[in-house]
């Protein structure tokens, strides 16, 4: 028994290889009309599986696979197992398409993202295709950084060694939660990887967890994290910090931040701890799971008189706690008053972004909501 060629590459049967059984008697002469059974390991084959011998003795088969490597055929005539055993190798066929093998996996910022990134290069029928050999490119996808001007930093260009691309030092310099990577080639299907999650090198970093992003605005992202020490979620509002916002800025945070910190009523979200760095203001609240009266308003029906007259009243309860302590909201909106499970009120973001606004220290020029708007449009105080 033979077969030939060897090897083929991987197909739907347009590369194929002749698989040759010659049946003889004990003395030599061609045995027609004999049954032949034809098998091959491995996965994805197309094998004439039987037939029986011509005039000369001779059956011939045909083995195509869409599966790589190396496949051992077996023939059977009659009871008898031959003893023959010839292979045939395949080899993938050309890279049509990348797939990320290895994940990226949460990393502190400008840490290199461990394990190594990998990327490999995939046939048509999803064999490794190990004659690639050309360069791939790993970028940003989806920018989760909070002004999305995160840079991907390290060796973001390799070429394959057998069909396989390893990013070693892969880094990203913003905090954010989640990034994907795309990995293209030229003349190839491209990948995106899965999200993950950069964590900040803020002070903080020691002290929360971030799990995801919660809400976000022209100038600040809120994640929901988890306090280390407590083991309880928390709410932390991140803002970046303008080259501009020197110390009296900083000194203007940590005075509005204490103020708020003296704030306590049942329908105000206490706040926990607030900090600053060279990139940075952020400060930690209490999360309170519900919605927010934004929400509401917009997916719920028209809200009833009473209902109305009672988050009036438990707004206006949060507020005049405030006023009596000297502090004013200053950005007074839906959004800003959140509704906790059982449908209470309590009011959140009290003047601490407004104080930095007004420092300038955000340093993007005048603030704008997602319209345009450079002040609450409508709930403006007059």
């Amino acid at each position: 028994m033979t077969a030939a060629p060897s090897p083929i590459t991987a197909s739907n049967g347009a590369s194929a290889s002749t698989i040759t059984v010659t049946v003889l008697d004990e003395f030599g002469n061609a045995v027609s009309g004999a049954p032949v059974t034809l098998s091959a390991t491995g996965t994805g084959n197309a094998l004439t599986p039987s037939g029986t011998t011509d005039g000369n003795g001779v059956m011939t088969g045909t083995l195509s696979s869409t599966g790589a490597g190396t496949k051992t055929i077996t023939a059977t005539v009659g009871s008898v197992t031959l003893g023959q055993k010839p292979t045939v190798t395949v080899d993938p066929a050309s890279a049509s398409r990348l797939v990320f093998t290895v994940q990226p996996s949460q990393v502190v910022i400008g840490n290199a993202i461990q394990p190594a990134v990998v990327v490999t290069a995939l046939d048509p029928f999803q064999n490794i295709a190990t004659s690639f050999a050309s360069t791939v490119v790993m970028a940003i996808g989806n920018d989760a950084s909070l002004l999305q001007n995160a840079n991907l930093g390290g060796t973001t260009a390799v070429p394959a060694t057998n069909g396989v691309a390893t990013f070693p030092d892969l880094t990203i310099d913003q905090l954010g939660v989640g990034y994907t990577l795309t990995a293209n080639s030229t003349g190839l299907i491209g990948d995106t990887s899965n999200p993950f999650t950069v964590l900040s090198l803020l002070p903080c970093r020691d002290l929360f967890h971030v799990e995801m992003v919660y809400a976000h605005g022209p100038v600040s992202r809120v994640y929901v994290a988890r306090d280390v020490e407590y083991n309880q979620p928390v709410a932390l509002k991140v803002m970046p910090r303008g080259p501009q916002a020197g110390a009296h800025a900083e000194e203007a945070f940590h005075e509005a931040a204490a103020a708020a910190a003296v704030l306590t009523h049942p329908h105000v979200t206490p706040l926990y701890s607030a900090g600053a760095t060279d990139r940075f203001f952020w400060y930690s609240t209490e999360f309170v799971p519900g919605c927010s009266l934004a929400d509401t308003l917009h997916t719920g029906s028209p809200m009833d008189l009473e209902a109305c007259l009672k988050l009036a009243d438990q707004i206006a309860a949060a507020l005049d706690a405030a006023h009596r302590l000297g502090i004013v909201h200053a950005d007074l909106k839906p959004t800003n008053v959140l509704l906790d499970t059982s449908g209470a009120v309590r009011v959140t973001d009290f003047w601490i972004r407004w104080v930095l606004e007004d420092l300038g220290a955000f340093g993007n020029g005048d603030v704008k909501d997602g319209l345009g708007r450079e002040w609450p449009g409508p709930y403006l105080s007059p």
